[in-house]
């Protein structure tokens, strides 16, 4: 056999290394796939109204990825099944905190391009997103008559206490937390809110920003 008939292994991959570079984690490849989608938000090429949209698609996904995939997850991360190597405790936390890492890395992305950029561009063009500081007693009045005569009645106040256990929050729901202290009291108490079941569907209905008219020549939401 002539020299050249030897095969050259110096430029081969090691086995092992090649197996574990073949594959793709799914969970990671389907927050890669989401990465795209804010990518698509944050390219200034792309119209104004269609980047909001872009970031809304890329929440939505995310909602999605959570309700499906990370109780599995969380799961495995609880069990140690030494049979099923994609069960064990161990690579599963490890597999949390790498995608913990990726999302918490992507959702600061998102909220720099909606805060920086968007927030900005839509101010420009006369629509603005305000708080509760930025604006006049008379769309604080506006705003207080639509919560009572709308939102208050369709809410359902929960203690938190030794005897009442943190409540059940359901896929996609509206839910508040507040801590309340009473007059003259050092005594803080945690308290939540969410919708009535017989009103849930119609609180689900209504848009998350309010469009406020008192005193404004511009869109204020």
């Amino acid at each position: 056999m002539s020299p050249r008939d030897v095969p050259d292994t110096t430029w081969l991959t090691p086995r092992d290394d090649l197996l574990a570079s073949a594959w793709t984690d799914r969970d990671l490849a389907w927050l890669e796939f989401n990465r795209r989608v804010l990518h698509e938000a944050q390219d200034p090429r792309t119209p104004l109204l269609e980047r909001l949209k872009f970031l809304a698609i890329f929440t939505s996904n995310l909602d999605e990825f959570f309700m499906k995939r990370m109780g599995v997850l969380r799961g495995k991360a609880q069990v140690a099944d030494e049979d099923d190597p994609g069960a064990r405790a161990e690579d599963a936390r490890e597999h949390l905190s790498t995608i913990r890492g990726t999302v918490l890395e992507m959702l600061a992305a998102q909220a720099a391009c909606f805060s920086n950029e968007l927030r900005p561009a839509l101010r420009q063009h006369g629509i603005v997103i305000a708080t509760w500081s930025e604006m006049s007693d008379a769309q604080h009045e506006e705003l207080g008559r639509h919560f009572d005569s709308h939102i208050s009645p369709a809410l359902t106040p929960l203690g938190f206490d030794p005897t009442h256990p943190f409540p059940f929050m359901s896929n996609l729901s509206t839910n508040w937390g507040f801590i309340l202290r009473a007059p003259g009291s050092d005594e803080y108490v945690p308290v939540g809110s969410r919708a009535r079941p017989d009103c849930r569907n119609t609180c689900q209905s209504r848009p998350t920003f309010h469009p406020v008219n008192a005193g404004m020549s511009t869109s204020r939401i």
